[in-house]
C-alpha cells in the first residue's frame, strides 16, 4: 500500500518535466523591435514615444491637453495625476505593444485599458483621424476614473452595455454631425431595421459605435450635454435599469421608442429622391457583410477584393469582374509564410498593365511591405520593402510597370513615396505634416493623384484639420494643384479615366458619398450616383472604387443593409449627370444626427469643437526625459486566510497574489504566497518576464508543498488497527525560460531549472477493541529520498487556428518537443502533436495525431508514474472507473489487466471529430443564442500504450486482457461554453475493446483540442 502511493505522488515529475512557458497552443504577439521610449511631461499628462516621431508626438501633446480641458468639463472633475499616454508610430508597431494582453486587430484605432488607466494608440498620419482617435480614447480613461471612484464599482459598469461607452466617446469627439454614423441611420430607417437599445446590448448585427453615437446626439439635443456626467454617474450608483430611470425620468424602453420614432421622422426625408443600391450599378459580389476595397484589372476582367467569406479572417480573394464568380482564394494571412496579415482598411490591390500581378500591402515583421502576387497561381514572386517607411496606406502601380507609388509614414508622419523596381530603390516625393494617401497614376505617368488635408482649412498652430481633398503631385516639378467639389466636402479615391480627360472620386458635398467626375478640361463635376445609403468601405476612408484602365469599367462597394456590397458599372453609366453644388446647409441637414426642431442644449461640445484654440497649449516646450521603467502595481489576486482549531491541532488557510507591470508592460513580476495547513504547509512563488524585444525571456523561484492522506484499516477478530498517514512533497524549483517567435503563427521555446522533492511522512496508528478507543501512538512509515534533477525542454510550436465557441474550427495546430531530465533520474521526454481542421461553414472536420514517450535511461522506473491512455481528453468511454467496475478490489492499478493495458512509458492517440456549432450566432450557428454556445459532435477516437519490454500488437480483438492492441470508441457529444468561464464536454461513446462491451457516458471540463 505505501509503494502504491510512493507512485502516484511522483506523478509531478512528468508534469515539471513538460515545458515552463503557460501556453501549450497559441499564437504570438512579436516584439519585432526595442523601441528607444521617451517620456513627455504636459500639465496633465505622461507621454510616451519614440524619438523617430517627435514632431508628431508634439502635436499629439497638444491635442490631448485640448481634449483634457474639454473632457474635464464634461465630467466635472479633473483625472487623478498625470494621465498616462503611449504613442506608437503606426499600427504595425502598436500591435506589438504590451502595454495590453491579447491581439489588436487592424479595425482598433486605439485601446484604453482599466488596470493602469494607460491610453494606447497609434500615429496614422492623417492628423484629423488623430485627433479624433486621442479624444475618444481619453473618453475612456475618464470613464475608468469614474468607475474606480464610483460606489457601485465594476460590478456596476459590467451591466453597462457597450453602445452606451462607445456612443458616448464619439459623441464627445465628434459632435452630432457624422456623415458616417448618418449614413447607418439612413440604412436602418431604408430597411425598418431600427433596433431597440436592448436589442443594441445583446446582438451583434448592429454597430455599437455608430448607433451609439446617434443615440447620445439624441439623448443630449434632448436633454443637455450636462446629462453625459449625471446619467453615467447614476447608472454607476444605481444599475442600468434603475439608474436611467432615475436620471431620465423614463424607462429605457421608452427613450428608446422615442428615439426610434425621431430617427424615422428626422432622416425619412433625406432618403427622397434617391437611387436604391439594386438600382444603382449592377450586382458583383453580394454575398457577405463584409466585401471590401475591390480593385479591378486593366483589362476589366478580373476582381481582386477582401471578404469574410470564410468568417474568421479577412482573406483576399480572386473573381470574375462580370458574373462576380469566384475563381479561387488568393491569399490568406493564415497559410502563408511571407507575411502576418493583409492590409484592408486604407489600402487596396493595385494591378501591373499586363492584368498578370496584383501588388496588395502586407503586415511582416512589424511593418508593412508589399507583396508581388501571380494571380494566376496565387503564389507571392516577392515582398517588397520600402527604404525609410514603416507603415504604407496606399499603393498603385505606374503605367510602364517600372515603379510603384505608395503613401506610408514615417515618425507618424506621412508623405508620397516612389519604389523603382529595376534599382530597387525609394524616392521620397512629399515631406509635409499634411496627410497622403490613395495614390493613382495618371494613363501618362506623369501625375500622381492623391488624398490630402492640404489647404487653407488645415493651420498646424491651431491644429485644426480640413476636409480630404485630391492633391495632383506632377512628377515633372513636384508642384502640387488641390481640386474639390466643395470646400467642406470629404474627398478620397481618386481614379483616372482611361483617356486621362477625367478624374473619378468619392465625395460628399450633400453630405451623402458617391461617386463625381471632374473633367480636366473645363473642371466640370458630374455625379455619377445617387445612391441612398453611400459609397463606401469600412471606414470614411476606406478605398471604395477601382477603375479598369483599358475598358474603362468600374467596381464600387456600397454600404446595404448593415453589409458591404460589390457592385458594378460600365464605361457607359459613367458619364454622370450635371450637378449643382447644394449649399452647406443642405449638408449640415443630412450629416446631422439630431432633428433641427430639438431645443439647442447641446452647448458644451458644439462650443468646444468649434473653438479650437480653447484649452490648446499655445507653448510646445514640454519636459522630455529617457523612459524609466519602474514597477506599478497592476492587479491583485483574490485575497482570503481563514483559521481553525480542533482537537487535532491547529490549522491556517490563506493566499495573495499580485502582479507588477511597468507603464510599457516590458518587465512584469509576479508574487504569491499560500498557505493551507501548518507552517510547514507555506509556498510561493516570484516569476519576472521581460518582453521588451525578441527572444522574451524569465525566471522563477519558487517552493510549492503538495499535502495529502489517506487511511488504512485492518481488522482482526475484535480488534481494528486504523493508521493515519500524512504525506507532504515539496517541491523547490529554479527556473528560466526563454521564447523566440518567428511570426504570428510560429515560435521556439527552450526552458530549463534545477528542481528538488523532499518528502515528508508522518503515521499514527489508532487501536479500538470491540468499537471502542484503546490507544493511539506514532508508527513508522518509509520515505522516499529526495531527488534532485536538471529539466530542460525545446519546442518548435505552430498554431494558424481560428477558435469557435468551444474549441478551434478552421487552420492548423503543431508542437514538436523534446524534455531531457538529468540527475537522480535520467530520461528525454518526446512529443509530437498535430492538428487539422477543415473548416465548411457550418461544419468543421477535425483530427489530431498525438505522440509522447519517455526514453533512455529512467524512462520506465517505477518512481515515475506511467502514462494512461484512458483520459477523457485523449480516448473517451476507457475512463479507470469504468474499468473497474467488474469488481476489481486490488491496491496496485497495474494488477488489473484491463487498466494495465492502457498504460506505459510511451502512448500514440490518433482522434477525428465532425463538429457542429448547434447555438450560436447568426454568423456561426444554427440556432442564434450567443450566450450558451453548444457544439454538436460525432467522433471517432483510437489509441495505444506501450513501454520497451511490451510493444504494441495491432489487432482489433485481445488474445487476453493484458494485450497491448489499439483501443478504439466512437460516438457523440456535446461541449457547452458555460457564460464564459469553462467548457463543459457530455459523450456517449461505444468503447469497442471495453470489456464491458456497453455505451459509456461521461462528462468533463475541458476545451475540443
Amino acid at each position: 500500500m505505501i509503494k502504491q502511493f510512493k507512485t502516484a505522488f511522483l506523478a509531478l515529475i512528468f508534469l515539471l518535466s513538460t515545458n515552463t512557458w503557460p501556453q501549450y497552443f497559441g499564437q504570438n504577439k512579436v516584439q519585432y523591435q526595442k523601441f528607444d521610449f521617451k517620456e513627455m511631461k504636459t500639465d496633465n499628462l505622461r507621454i510616451l514615444y519614440y524619438p523617430s516621431k517627435e514632431e508628431a508626438a508634439i502635436d499629439a501633446a497638444r491635442m490631448l491637453e485640448r481634449w483634457y480641458a474639454r473632457l474635464r468639463e464634461i465630467f466635472e472633475q479633473p483625472l487623478p495625476g498625470t494621465q498616462p499616454v503611449i504613442l506608437y508610430a503606426n499600427h504595425a508597431e502598436f500591435q506589438q505593444t504590451n502595454a495590453i494582453g491579447g491581439f489588436i486587430s487592424q479595425a482598433t484605432g486605439g485601446v484604453t485599458e482599466g488596470l493602469m488607466n494607460r491610453v494606447i494608440v497609434p500615429l496614422t498620419g492623417i492628423n484629423s483621424e488623430n485627433d479624433h482617435v486621442l479624444g475618444h480614447e481619453l473618453v475612456h480613461a475618464f470613464h475608468y476614473d469614474m468607475i474606480r471612484r464610483s460606489e457601485g464599482g465594476l460590478s456596476r459598469a459590467n451591466e453597462i452595455p457597450l453602445w452606451f461607452i462607445e456612443g458616448m466617446s464619439e459623441y464627445l469627439s465628434l459632435g452630432a454631425r457624422d456623415g458616417f454614423t448618418a449614413m447607418w441611420m439612413r440604412d436602418a430607417v431604408l430597411h425598418d431595421d431600427i433596433p431597440t437599445f436592448n436589442q443594441l446590448g445583446v446582438s451583434y448585427r448592429y454597430f455599437p459605435y455608430r448607433f451609439g453615437h446617434s443615440i447620445w446626439a439624441f439623448l443630449t439635443g434632448q436633454y443637455g450635454d450636462r446629462t453625459v456626467f449625471t446619467l453615467f454617474n447614476g447608472v454607476l450608483r444605481h444599475g442600468w435599469f434603475a439608474g436611467y430611470r432615475r436620471i431620465m425620468n423614463s424607462s429605457v424602453d421608452s427613450v428608446s421608442a422615442r428615439w426610434g420614432r425621431t430617427l424615422k421622422t428626422h432622416f425619412g426625408p433625406t432618403l427622397e429622391g434617391r437611387a436604391l443600391v439594386s438600382e444603382t450599378g449592377h450586382e458583383i459580389i453580394n454575398n457577405n457583410d463584409m466585401n471590401l476595397v475591390p480593385s479591378i484589372s486593366p483589362d476589366g476582367n478580373l476582381l481582386a477584393f477582401m471578404s469574410t467569406k470564410d468568417i474568421f479572417d479577412i482573406d483576399l480573394f480572386l473573381a470574375d469582374a462580370r458574373s462576380g464568380q469566384v475563381i479561387r482564394k488568393l491569399l490568406s494571412s493564415q497559410k502563408n509564410k511571407h507575411f502576418d496579415a493583409l492590409r484592408f482598411i486604407n489600402s487596396s490591390g493595385a494591378w501591373s498593365s499586363d492584368s498578370r500581378m496584383l501588388a496588395v500591402v502586407v503586415f511582416r515583421e512589424g511593418r508593412n511591405e508589399i507583396a508581388i502576387v501571380d494571380v494566376l497561381n496565387g503564389r507571392v514572386k516577392q515582398t517588397v520593402k520600402l527604404e525609410n517607411v514603416d507603415e504604407i496606406t496606399g499603393i498603385c502601380w505606374s503605367p510602364d510597370g517600372k515603379q510603384i507609388a505608395a503613401a506610408g509614414t514615417k515618425g507618424g508622419t506621412g508623405n508620397l513615396f516612389l519604389y523603382d523596381f529595376e534599382n530597387k530603390t525609394t524616392r521620397k516625393l512629399t515631406d509635409s505634416r499634411y496627410c497622403a494617401l490613395q495614390p493613382a497614376f495618371s494613363p501618362d505617368g506623369s501625375t500622381i493623384a492623391f488624398v490630402t488635408d492640404r489647404g487653407p482649412q488645415t493651420n498646424f498652430d491651431s491644429l485644426v484639420f480640413g476636409p480630404m481633398k485630391i492633391g495632383l503631385f506632377s512628377l515633372q516639378d513636384s508642384e502640387i494643384e488641390l481640386i474639390s467639389i466643395a470646400e467642406w466636402a470629404r474627398h478620397i479615391n481618386p481614379q483616372f479615366s482611361p483617356c486621362g480627360q477625367y478624374l473619378f472620386m468619392v465625395a460628399d458635398p450633400d453630405g451623402v458619398s458617391d461617386i463625381y467626375r471632374y473633367s480636366f478640361e473645363d473642371g466640370e463635376v458630374r455625379r455619377v450616383t445617387n445612391v441612398v445609403t453611400g459609397i463606401t468601405g469600412l471606414s470614411s476612408l476606406t478605398p471604395a472604387i477601382s477603375l479598369a484602365k483599358e475598358s474603362g469599367e468600374m467596381v464600387f462597394t456600397v454600404f446595404n443593409k448593415g453589409g458591404y456590397q460589390i457592385r458594378g458599372l460600365n464605361s457607359s453609366e459613367l458619364e454622370g449627370q450635371s450637378y449643382i453644388l447644394p449649399d452647406f446647409s443642405d449638408y449640415e441637414r443630412v450629416t446631422n444626427l439630431r432633428p433641427e426642431s430639438e431645443p439647442e442644449r447641446t452647448v458644451i461640445v458644439d462650443k468646444y469643437l468649434y473653438q479650437p484654440s480653447r484649452g490648446l497649449p499655445q507653448s510646445a516646450n514640454f519636459t522630455v526625459t529617457d523612459y524609466i521603467p519602474n514597477f506599478r502595481l497592476l492587479y491583485i489576486g483574490q485575497i482570503y486566510a481563514g483559521i481553525a482549531a480542533s482537537g487535532s491541532g491547529v490549522g491556517m488557510a490563506g493566499g495573495a497574489s499580485f502582479l507588477f507591470s511597468d507603464l510599457l508592460g516590458d518587465h512584469v513580476l509576479g508574487l504569491s504566497g499560500q498557505i493551507n495547513g501548518g507552517f510547514s504547509d507555506i509556498g510561493g512563488q516570484v516569476v519576472y518576464i521581460n518582453r521588451q524585444q525578441r527572444p522574451g525571456w524569465g525566471i522563477s523561484l519558487s517552493r510549492v508543498p503538495y499535502y495529502t492522506g489517506w487511511l488504512q484499516h485492518e481488522t482482526v477478530a475484535d480488534t481494528s488497527l486504523y493508521t493515519l498517514i500524512e504525506q507532504r512533497v515539496y517541491e523547490n524549483r529554479i527556473a528560466a525560460f526563454l521564447e523566440y517567435p518567428l511570426s504570428l503563427t510560429r515560435r521556439v521555446e527552450v526552458g530549463g531549472g534545477y528542481v528538488r522533492y523532499n518528502y515528508d511522512y508522518q503515521a499514527e496508528n489508532v487501536k479500538y477493541e470491540n468499537g471502542k478507543f484503546v490507544d493511539r501512538m506514532p508508527a513508522s512509515v518509509d520515505e522516499p529520498r529526495s531527488l534532485n534533477l536538471i529539466q530542460t525542454n525545446a519546442a518548435y510550436v505552430g498554431d494558424a487556428s481560428n477558435f469557435g465557441f468551444t474549441g478551434p474550427v478552421a487552420g492548423y495546430r503543431y508542437r514538436l518537443e523534446v524534455e531531457p531530465t538529468f540527475g537522480n533520474l535520467t530520461f528525454i521526454g518526446a512529443l509530437a502533436d498535430y492538428r487539422r481542421y477543415h473548416f465548411r461553414n457550418p461544419l468543421t472536420l477535425a483530427w489530431r495525431l498525438l505522440h509522447y514517450g519517455r526514453y533512455l535511461g529512467d524512462s520506465e522506473t517505477e518512481r515515475l508514474t506511467p502514462l494512461f491512455l484512458g483520459y477523457e481528453t485523449w480516448i473517451r468511454g476507457y475512463s479507470t472507473s469504468s474499468l473497474l467496475t467488474k469488481g476489481y478490489t486490488g491496491s496496485n492499478l497495474n494488477e488489473c489487466p484491463e487498466v494495465s493495458s492502457l498504460i506505459g512509458s510511451r502512448i500514440g492517440v490518433a482522434n477525428i471529430e465532425l463538429r457542429l456549432p448547434l447555438v450560436g450566432t447568426e454568423q456561426f450557428g444554427i440556432i442564434n443564442f450567443p450566450y450558451l454556445p453548444l457544439d454538436l459532435i460525432a467522433f471517432i477516437d483510437g489509441g495505444v500504450a506501450w513501454t520497451t519490454k511490451d510493444l504494441p500488437e495491432f489487432r482489433w480483438t485481445k488474445k487476453d486482457a493484458f494485450d497491448r492492441t489499439p483501443v478504439f470508441s466512437s460516438g457523440a457529444a456535446a461541449r457547452l461554453n458555460l457564460l464564459g468561464l469553462f467548457i463543459l464536454q457530455f459523450y456517449y461513446a461505444y468503447p469497442f475493446q471495453h470489456p464491458e462491451r456497453k455505451m459509456q457516458f461521461g462528462f468533463f471540463i475541458a476545451p475540443g483540442w
